[in-house]
């Protein structure tokens, strides 16, 4: 079975996509493209930049087996913005957000078909977060790790995950290289779509 899989390595001022067709050990590259946001302020930037991405996703998704959202531009923004510095004055700024978009959710729309697969990153209550947004997403995984510990995650060459499933045993990764991670998530993916079940025990390497 051919697998058409969205890769997606975001940046604020440049955020790199590229579409491959993966079956067996063949890899065919399709197609891909830079998104370089407009505007010299972030806020600018990040919002064009969400733009251009959910065309992209709506675009591509539909016709993909599995997609794999693995982090959101920003998951707030400013209500109103300013171009110019904000003065120091009595008290802080009054800053008030509103939440994003999420492209994630409306992959149940744009590609219901699809095996539809999140990332979670918590500070605390890991399953209950990730199973909360797995329903409320309408993702089939939602892959989750713990950012508060300092040897896996941000500024680290290593991650340990769990992946949580519908209807299905959660299966963690042990702590290991991120690569090696990633390369594990895939052949769970693969396992999905073969029809066979993972084993649920803890790895690592």
């Amino acid at each position: 079975m051919a697998l058409r899989v969205l890769g997606i390595d975001p940046g604020s001022r440049a955020t790199g996509w590229a579409l491959v067709i993966a079956e067996g050990n063949r890899y065919q590259f399709e197609r891909a493209g830079v998104i370089r946001p407009r505007g010299n302020e972030r806020h600018r930037r990040l919002s064009n930049l969400r733009e251009v991405l959910a065309r992209v996703v709506e675009e591509l998704a539909p016709d993909s087996e599995v997609v794999i959202m693995s982090a959101a531009v920003a998951d707030f923004r400013p209500v109103t913005t300013r171009s110019s510095k904000i003065k120091k004055g009595a008290g802080g700024p009054d800053l008030k957000l509103e939440g994003t978009e999420d492209i994630l959710a409306r992959l149940q729309t744009i590609a219901p078909n699809a095996l539809r697969i999140g990332f979670a990153a918590e500070t605390g209550e890991l399953e209950e977060e990730a199973r909360r947004k797995m329903k409320e997403k309408g993702a089939h995984w939602i892959v989750a790790n713990d950012v508060s510990r300092s040897d896996i995650g941000f500024g680290s060459e290593h991650n340990e995950v769990t992946v949580f499933r519908r209807n299905k045993p959660a299966v963690t990764l042990g702590r290991q290289a991120k690569r090696r991670i990633a390369g594990r998530l895939l052949d769970l993916v693969k396992q999905e779509l073969d029809g066979v079940e993972a084993e649920v025990a803890v790895t690592s390497g």
